[in-house]
């Protein structure tokens, strides 16, 4: 929907899809920063810390969050399992950074509403909300 798109940007709001992306990473910077309860602390390791042994190898993901393996694809749409992998796969370090979740917030909404096009056309065939504007359109044509 075109329409929203360009509302949902120049209201400065979420489309409901990056909004759940939004209180993911939001989530899982209080996690990261050690702003959740006592109790969430284990849930989630290092790659670093899964080694028995303690042994110190450093590898190229030493400081990643380790995401356990779903056997099922229902089990792979679990909080345990997409929390992290939403994590890894955001590529901002300057927002991963913020230690202040006022300061997060404002930039993490800042750069999903920048992801959002600013002029967006649609090149659907007969879609509801521009067939019903080019049609308006045609008829004050006529009209003239």
């Amino acid at each position: 929907m075109p329409i929203l798109r360009v509302f949902f940007r120049k209201s400065n709001i979420l489309p409901l899809p990056k909004l759940i992306d939004f209180f993911k990473l939001q989530y899982m910077q209080h996690f990261a920063q050690g702003f959740l309860p006592a109790s969430f602390n284990t849930t989630w390791t290092l790659n670093a810390g899964r080694d028995p042994m303690g042994r110190p190898y450093l590898l190229r993901n030493h400081n990643d969050l380790y995401i356990p393996p779903a056997r099922l694809t229902l089990t792979a749409k679990h909080p345990l399992h997409t929390f992290p992998r939403a994590w890894l796969e955001f590529s901002e370090p300057n927002i991963k950074i913020q230690r202040d979740k006022n300061i997060f917030n404002n930039m993490l909404k800042n750069y999903f509403i920048k992801q959002l096009q600013e002029n967006f056309t649609c090149n659907r065939l007969l879609c509801p909300s521009c067939h019903l504007k080019a049609s308006g359109d045609l008829m004050l044509d006529m009209e003239e």
